[in-house]
C-alpha cells in the first residue's frame, strides 16, 4: 500500500530491534543518551539537566539499559549510567537495506523509461545511470 514491504506482525512479538527503535523513539531519552555518551553520570546528574523527578528519569533508563543503549556501573549505592552504541548497528542495517532497496527501485524505474518512447516516439537512449 505504502511501497514499504513491512509485513504484518503480530502487536504482542516484540523483537529486540523494535526494542531498540522505541527506546530511541523518546526525546528524552535521546537526550539522556547524548548526556553520557562520553561520561559515566548518575541518575541525580542526569535528572539535573531535566525537569523530571528522578524517579522518571530511572524509568527512561531502565528503557534504555534494557535496549542494551547504556550500561550501568555500580559505585556504592550509586549507579553510574555510560553509553553503549552496539545496538545502533539495528538502526543502521535498517537504514543501509532501506537505502539499497530504494536505490533498486529507482535505478529499475530508470531503466524501464529507457526502454519505453516518450510521447513523440523517442527513446531516452541518452540517459544514463552511472
Amino acid at each position: 500500500m505504502c511501497g514499504h514491504d513491512v509485513g504484518r506482525k503480530r502487536l504482542d512479538s516484540v523483537t529486540a530491534d523494535d526494542v531498540v527503535f522505541r527506546a530511541l523513539a523518546d526525546g528524552t531519552r535521546r537526550g539522556i543518551l547524548h548526556l553520557v555518551k562520553d561520561r559515566r553520570l548518575s541518575v541525580g546528574d542526569i535528572a539535573k539537566c531535566f525537569e523530571l523527578s528522578r524517579p522518571a528519569i530511572s524509568k527512561h533508563l531502565r528503557v534504555l539499559r534494557d535496549a542494551g543503549l547504556v550500561s550501568a556501573e555500580s559505585r556504592g549505592r550509586v549507579n553510574a549510567y555510560t553509553f553503549d552504541g552496539r545496538p545502533l548497528h539495528v538502526v543502521w542495517s535498517w537504514l543501509i537495506q532501506d537505502s539499497a532497496s530504494s536505490l533498486t527501485t529507482r535505478r529499475r524505474r530508470l531503466r524501464i523509461s529507457r526502454e519505453r518512447p516518450d510521447r513523440h516516439g523517442a527513446f531516452a537512449a541518452a540517459t544514463r545511470l552511472r
